[in-house]
């Protein structure tokens, strides 16, 4: 291997570790912020297959050194995720009826 293939690697391994990192960081954020609340929604459980898809890739990754996409990923959880996202934004900012 190559001084350029060695410093590819590690830089590599640098970003996938801080990528694990914050995923576990938001994981917790998530996890406060369902406790805080007092209720689990299922609105709240699609972030966590994300971030649980996310570890997966990252496990992977470091296992078999490459990355194993499926097309449940893109096709399925992206699209909750945004779902999840718009109807937070609308559900915040919207006018409530009193």
């Amino acid at each position: 291997m190559s001084i350029a293939e060695k410093i590819v690697e590690v830089i590599e391994r640098t970003i996938l570790t801080v990528i694990a990192v914050l995923t576990v960081v938001v994981i917790f954020q998530e996890v406060q912020t369902i406790l805080g609340s007092g209720t689990v929604k299922l609105a709240d459980l699609f972030p966590m297959f994300l971030y649980l898809e996310a570890v997966g890739l990252l496990v992977a990754l470091y296992r078999f050194r490459r990355i194993p996409i499926s097309i449940p990923t893109t096709a399925l959880f992206f699209p909750f995720h945004a779902t999840r996202k718009t109807t937070s934004y609308l559900h915040k900012w919207a006018p409530h009826n009193k």
